[in-house]
């Protein structure tokens, strides 16, 4: 093999491949990369066996080939080298691969057995839809927050998507809130539910540019999306998503509509007065005559109390504690200059929706302080 390619298009997508490789990986050859030739093109792959990534970067081949290098040296070493074209070539005597860069320079790393590497799954393309890359991954960026971390909650660290007539719904809850996001989209086959897990979708964030059409294919157990440049496959989750349509409240008890930026800043400031770390902070929300009183407290560092008046509050006077940084997270991927907050008392959900567009709706439960857990929060 021996093929010429960009050192900068090269090193971001090795870097896209190290996020996939595991840190430490059970077999050698799951720690490798495999590049080869296609056509005009160098094509590189990581595993994990739970996740695939296939990149696809201009080259220009001269001896076409296969190789499989340790990931960890071939992006160290590609990361310092200078700026320009870079020549890798297979040297069959000493089973290493070499890099030659800046002239006469030239470093030399041991490779693999091709032949070890793990055959990646690619799902059948009879389930197959076709997304605008800017649309999807702003939806995903609305979604995919709320899903719970894979190490506390494995069953809910995933985006739940059902395929319904005219339309797609996406969900994702860690039990302490839910984000819910529906959009138009005709499916040509029968009604279909899809539980994906969250950190390919965030992978899937990283790697779509906005003009790139992406193509999403699946089957019963492992789904692929991908674009020109790129192939990203999963395996789906197999657990049960809760029947999150319960949890949403039928009614609105109290309908505010707020300035987002001046909700966000405020919900900023409160966060550092309190006893719990920031993760776990608590504010107290209260709507009386057409203001919203925030206010947090720390016997170590002071309180804090402020309002802001309402452009228009509808429905019975209120009050609730909840973790902020609850209340924060959507306010930082909703698009609307002021949003609605549906506020239900201090024991049932809170539900935000953006102003004149309610496809998209975050709910947040309450902190119910008398009662004995870690917490204080009640579940989805």
């Amino acid at each position: 093999m021996k093929v010429r390619c960009s050192k900068s298009v090269l090193n971001n997508a090795l870097s896209s491949l190290s996020r996939i490789t595991p840190t430490r990986p059970v077999q050698p050859i799951l720690g490798g990369f495999m590049i080869f030739t296609r056509d005009d093109t160098l094509v590189l792959q990581a595993t994990d066996m739970e996740l695939s990534l296939t990149m696809i970067i201009p080259a220009q081949v001269e001896i076409e080939g296969c190789i499989v290098v340790t990931g960890r040296y071939l992006m160290e070493i590609v990361r310092r080298l200078p700026d320009g074209d870079l020549t890798l070539q297979l040297d069959d005597i000493n089973q290493q691969v070499e890099i030659l860069y800046g002239g006469k320079a030239s470093a030399h790393i041991n490779t693999l057995a091709p032949s070890d590497f793990p055959s990646l799954p690619v799902a059948p393309s009879q389930n197959q839809i076709v997304m605008d890359g800017n649309r999807w991954k702003n939806n995903l960026r609305k979604i995919t927050f709320a899903a719970s971390p894979q190490e506390i909650r494995p069953n809910y660290a995933g985006v739940y998507m059902e395929f319904k007539s005219g339309y797609l719904k996406m969900v994702s809850t860690d039990t302490y809130r839910l984000a819910l996001l529906t959009m138009p989209y005709e499916y040509e086959h029968s009604e279909i539910t899809l539980f994906v897990p969250v950190r390919p979708l965030g992978e899937v964030i990283r790697l779509l540019e906005d003009d790139q059409q992406l193509e999403i294919i699946w089957d019963q157990t492992v789904i692929n999306f991908q674009t020109k440049k790129f192939t990203l496959t999963a395996r789906l989750m197999d657990a049960q998503f809760p029947a999150y349509e319960r949890v949403i409240p039928k009614e609105c008890r109290l309908r505010i509509k707020v300035n987002k930026e001046l909700l966000n800043d405020t919900l900023e400031r409160a966060v550092l007065f309190n006893e719990l770390p920031s993760q776990q902070a608590v504010v107290d929300l209260k709507v009386d005559a057409g203001t919203l009183f925030i206010s947090a407290q720390s016997s170590q560092m002071g309180s804090l109390n402020e309002e802001i008046i309402l452009g228009c509050a509808e429905g019975e006077e209120t009050q609730a504690a909840f973790t902020t940084r609850y209340l924060l997270d959507p306010l930082k991927v909703m698009e609307q200059e002021d949003v609605i907050l549906c506020l239900n008392g201090p024991r049932e959900p809170a539900v935000y929706l953006e102003e004149g567009d309610e496809s998209y709706l975050h709910l947040v439960l309450p902190v119910r302080r008398l009662l004995d857990n870690n917490t204080g929060e009640a579940e989805v």
